[in-house]
């Protein structure tokens, strides 16, 4: 939902035939506030010739493309590694045995150092990026228990990452849920 005269200013960019909603809320981004709803107003069909399904490498292509303006933006020169890692970190559940100790140690400094850049920069609002970059951390650690067990909890807890979390959530991360197998 936007103003059709800022969409129509902005429009779609033939740079990019796959992604390029993330493009245009990337530029829209830029220049406008923008917000996310609560609610699911549209939700996409799948099908086999579905295009999306069809060209992944295509997408993935861009959205690192995406990645790598912001990164620019906000003072960080990212290689192709770090823009493979920086791209799989809201996808931890693709890293498969990837998601170790190295990828761990990787992401941690990763995030730090997009905060402190972000800090430098005041391009995106410090304490939003500070709490994606919170929700990330914990992710990964999440999903890095399966391979690493206590030591991703562990890890969670060192880190500078989560000196900002309310302790009660922390405290709610170490119990437990009965119904889950923690095996």
């Amino acid at each position: 939902m936007a103003r059709t005269a800022i969409l129509r200013e902005h429009g779609y960019s033939e740079d990019f035939p796959r992604c390029q909603d993330y493009d245009l809320h990337y530029r829209l981004s830029r220049k406008h506030r923008m917000s996310n709803l609560s609610e699911v107003l549209v939700c996409g069909r799948e099908h086999s010739g579905r295009f999306t399904k069809n060209t992944n490498s295509l997408g993935r292509d861009r959205k690192r493309e995406i990645c790598r303006r912001a990164l620019l933006e906000i003072g960080v020169v990212p290689g192709e590694a770090d823009l493979d890692r920086h791209y799989a970190l809201a996808r931890p559940k693709t890293l498969g045995v990837e998601l170790d100790t190295d990828y761990l140690e990787w992401a941690e400094q990763w995030l730090i150092k997009l905060d402190t850049s972000n800090r430098r920069s005041r391009r995106y609002l410090p304490e939003a990026l500070r709490w994606v970059t919170i929700e990330l951390w914990i992710e990964l650690c999440w999903h890095a228990r399966r391979q690493l067990g206590a030591g991703a909890f562990l890890r969670l807890m060192r880190s500078p990452l989560v000196r900002h979390v309310p302790g009660t959530l922390l405290r709610r991360l170490q119990t437990p849920v009965p119904h889950l197998k923690t095996s």
